[in-house]
């Protein structure tokens, strides 16, 4: 499952996990022109989080390991996602909590009477340049290895 496109087979199941974040505000005067680089990264996460999932799996329920919250927001598979899953996985950003759909999502998973686990991740995406500062430090090891 993903973003609101489900095969009939997979709608009954229930998602592994559900992804909530908040999208990247367009901006003004242009309704999706940012939307699909700014949320390239969160794509490429949630697919290395179903790949990490799904390999510990069977191919029967492999294809609901998860759904992301995508452009069906309030729509009727993202809320029988979100009341099914087993996992809800909130990427936390500062716009995360000013976020109303985000905040919806939330208090659902918080308040259902089947709880599931809350797992949050911390959303700082690093740029691409970005590279480890070589250090020097010598090691303790025996023999210097």
């Amino acid at each position: 499952m993903q973003g609101g496109r489900s095969t009939e087979g997979v709608r009954d199941k229930a998602p592994h996990f559900f992804l909530s974040y908040a999208t990247v505000p367009s901006p003004v005067g242009d309704v999706d022109a940012a939307r699909p680089g700014a949320d390239k990264d969160v794509r490429e996460f949630y697919a290395a989080l179903s790949r990490a999932n799904a390999s510990g799996m069977s191919a029967s329920s492999a294809s609901s390991v998860g759904y992301l919250d995508g452009a069906d927001r309030a729509g009727p598979d993202t809320a029988r996602a979100l009341h099914r899953c087993r996992r809800f996985v909130p990427l936390i950003t500062r716009r995360y909590f000013t976020d109303v759909h985000c905040g919806r999502q939330w208090y659902a998973c918080t308040h259902r009477a089947t709880r599931g686990a809350l797992i949050p991740a911390l959303w700082t995406p690093v740029p691409t340049t970005a590279r480890p500062v070589p250090s020097t430090w010598n090691c303790p090891c025996p023999n210097g290895r």
